[in-house]
């Protein structure tokens, strides 16, 4: 096994030990608030951990319960990983043009449907579990 990378508990082990010290000593150099984060990144869940520094940073840190300092890092830590995830999918489906819903020009005259977009772009009918066929030319007409 002489070629394997460490895995994540033997990081997380050093991270908290202190292995990594620089100065040989036992202890480590870093505050707890660096040892946790150095913990977070060493399991992955560096969304967590850049919350927590900003947490810290912020000067949040005293007005929050444990309960509520916990759901903010678990927030932060899911919305990291969903966008993660949307940019790779967007990454790999190469698509020609960046648009945006948000871009439709309603002013040109193609009988589109402000508040029936805005229904569709909610999303309710695929909770719904309902279909959509989307019927006609694309693009503007010349």
């Amino acid at each position: 096994m002489s070629g394997r990378t460490p895995s994540r508990a033997s990081a997380l082990a050093s991270a908290s030990s202190g292995s990594a010290n620089p100065t040989g000593k036992s202890g480590s150099m870093l505050p707890p608030c660096g040892r946790s984060t150095s913990a977070l990144h060493a399991l992955g869940l560096h969304g967590m951990a850049k919350a927590f520094a900003d947490i810290e940073a912020g000067g949040d840190a005293a007005s929050l319960g444990h309960a509520e300092w916990l759901a903010l890092l678990l927030e932060r830590e899911a919305s990291l990983r969903r966008d993660k995830r949307l940019s790779k999918r967007l990454q790999y489906a190469k698509l020609r043009q960046q648009a945006c819903v948000e871009d439709i020009d309603y002013r040109t005259p193609r009988g589109l449907d402000r508040s029936l977009l805005t229904m569709l772009v909610e999303g309710q009918w695929i909770d719904d579990h309902a279909n959509l066929l989307i019927c006609g030319p694309s693009g503007l007409a010349a």
